[in-house]
């Protein structure tokens, strides 16, 4: 059994599938995992998010999915959402047909963060950063989904954790690892560039071009 875990999707199914294969999960036998925003942006936002609930993929709730949950809860569409990949999101759920209350379950139990004791090593998973020395459950929900300064600015944590994944903060290459044992895997699906999965213990990597 592999804990697997998926960089930022953003809607692009076809890499996703290809990345999986790359990696050769296995549903039956490997957990997975992602650092949220399985949305916008790409083409294929419901397929992703048929895959995830019959997976039961283990997903943090990012910036783009928390803008997600608020139309599916409420109907409401920011135009900063809908020009951010919200559009494409919107086209691609009226053309398959998935239950809005599945989805909408799915998307109100995903967590901020998930912390994971595998392997001998204690885990973090957030979305976009962390303010260093406070614990997850006391950080500020715009904090776990927006922040970028944790990343870019390479802050230690100050936790007790040995390792941390995180996305948002979009790449120009491969995944990468600071000092800290933070490993950012948004290679830029997004943004058309590449769409990275994880071992989390043995941190093999597994990357397609979209």
């Amino acid at each position: 059994m592999r804990h697997l875990i998926l960089g930022d999707i953003h809607g692009q199914y076809n890499a996703l599938i290809r990345v999986l294969k790359k990696a050769d999960y296995d549903p039956k036998v490997d957990i997975l995992y992602c650092v949220g925003d399985l949305t916008d942006r790409g083409p294929d936002s419901a397929k992703v998010v048929e895959f995830c609930i019959n997976h039961g993929v283990l997903s943090i709730r990012g910036n783009h999915d928390m803008w997600f949950l608020d139309y599916l809860r409420y109907g409401y569409a920011p135009m900063i959402w809908l020009s951010q990949g919200g559009y494409k999101t919107l086209i691609s759920f009226q053309q398959e047909a998935i239950s809005r209350d599945l989805v909408l379950t799915y998307y109100k139990k995903m967590p901020y963060y998930r912390e994971i004791s595998e392997g001998g090593l204690s885990i973090a998973i957030v979305h976009g950063g962390i303010e260093p020395g406070i614990p997850l459950k006391d950080q500020n929900p715009e904090i776990l989904t927006w922040d970028r300064n944790f990343w870019l600015l390479e802050q230690d944590p100050q936790l007790p954790y040995d390792r941390y994944f995180l996305g948002h903060t979009p790449l120009f290459g491969s995944a990468e690892i600071n000092r800290y044992h933070v490993i950012n895997l948004d290679t830029g699906a997004g943004y058309y560039r590449k769409l990275t999965a994880m071992d989390m213990i043995s941190l093999e990597k597994f990357e397609v071009n979209i």
